[in-house]
């Protein structure tokens, strides 16, 4: 949905057609995903960029699922909306560095809807952690997209989202640009704390929320803070997951 309306969402239009980033198709070729309700993030003129066609191919991804090592501590699962493809770290990337905000919608009902209600409610009872941005990042960017994503979550599964328990205390660089995986550990090691009290804490095993999960070291190392500090993770929750799978699923990019 998109917050403006009437004439000024006209205007807006007008000036500042919408294309979607996953087909190259421009306003009036194409219908436009709805959008959804608001969230902290998302501006008033914010509107879903995506054509109703590419989301509809979001939402029929086959999720899948692997496991990440995390040192001492015991294997955490992963769950992901689908595999990890060009065409999604292009939308990801659109969303998070070219201010094309409202991919929250489409991306985040993609992620919610790769699995029904009950066995989200039954994997992650405690509720939803976001992967927490640095402040410098958050303030930058204006939004942390992992937040979005478990907000989403949390509205399929009338779980809560647990903010803040985590948080990010020293600024990293992009993982994605840092090659091996002995360096991606290494420039997440010692980047997260816990936060407020400890009489916050989630009663139960909570979901774990990121967006894309390529190494996984920077989840390993958020699960591990978090575990130490008595809160159990279940899982990491994510729309792309591009380490190996447990089924076979068809890893082809879809056409957008």
């Amino acid at each position: 949905m998109n917050l403006l309306s009437g004439a000024g969402a006209a205007l807006l239009e007008l000036i500042y057609p919408r294309v979607c980033p996953g087909c190259g198709f421009s306003a009036g070729t194409r219908p436009w995903h709805p959008g959804g309700v608001p969230m902290r993030g998302l501006r008033p003129w914010d509107a879903s960029p995506l054509c109703l066609g590419c989301a509809n191919t979001l939402l029929a991804a086959t999720p899948v699922a692997g496991h990440l090592a995390t040192g001492a501590d015991r294997p955490l699962p992963v769950r992901a909306a689908g595999p990890t493809h060009g065409r999604l770290v292009d939308l990801v990337g659109a969303w998070k560095y070219k201010g094309l905000r409202g991919l929250a919608w489409p991306l985040g009902a993609a992620l919610a809807a790769a699995w029904p209600t009950a066995e989200l409610q039954d994997l992650c009872p405690g509720g939803w952690v976001a992967m927490p941005l640095h402040r410098r990042r958050r303030r930058s960017r204006g939004f942390n997209q992992a937040r979005l994503l478990a907000e989403i979550l949390a509205r399929k599964t009338d779980l809560p989202v647990h903010d803040p328990l985590l948080r990010r205390v020293r600024g990293t660089g992009q993982q994605a640009k840092v090659t091996g995986e002995r360096r991606r550990r290494a420039n997440v090691a010692g980047a997260f704390a816990l936060a407020g009290d400890s009489r916050d804490r989630p009663v139960g095993p909570v979901g774990l929320v990121d967006d894309l999960v390529t190494s996984g070291a920077t989840a390993a190392a958020a699960a591990v803070v978090l575990r130490q500090g008595g809160v159990e993770v279940a899982a990491v929750l994510a729309l792309g997951w591009a380490g190996p799978v447990r089924a076979q699923v068809d890893s082809d990019p879809p056409d957008f």
